[in-house]
């Protein structure tokens, strides 16, 4: 009998490769003509990263009730799309090393909201975050 270790089920991050939006490509050229892929490292809705993000936005909201409108809401769906990524690969696909600050700046752009369409569709799969056991092994 198989035997499956509890935390086998804790949700992990994962890596997401960028498709090219009218091909589905997932690599891309630079002008040097070099083959990179965008990659990104994402830690989904069940990780710590994501729940205190939530945390703090739903803090500022209780603060600031009264000015609560369409655009903050907008402005807060995307700071919380842009907590999910913990991480990018340094290859030149993105003009600049990873940081919070560049997460959040970036998912607000909207040159790349091709990018952050397959985000929230990568983060809607749960089964992006979970490695799958090998048949008839133990896991630890």
């Amino acid at each position: 009998m198989a035997t499956i270790k509890l935390k086998s089920f804790h949700p992990q991050q994962a890596r997401m490769v960028i498709k090219h939006p009218a091909t589905g490509e997932t690599d891309f050229q630079t002008e040097d003509g070099e083959t990179i892929q965008g990659i990104l490292m994402i830690a989904g809705y069940d990780s710590p990263e994501f729940v205190k993000a939530v945390e703090l936005m739903e803090d500022a909201r209780l603060k600031n009730t009264k000015e609560w409108n369409m655009d903050l809401a907008r402005k807060e769906n995307r700071s919380l799309i842009a907590a999910t990524i913990v991480d990018w690969e340094d290859n030149g696909f993105f003009s600049e090393s990873y940081t919070a600050e560049g997460a959040d700046e970036f998912v607000r752009d909207p040159q790349y909201s091709w990018i952050v369409v397959q985000l929230a569709e990568f983060l809607e799969d749960k089964r992006n975050f979970f490695i799958v056991p090998p048949l008839n092994s133990a896991t630890t």
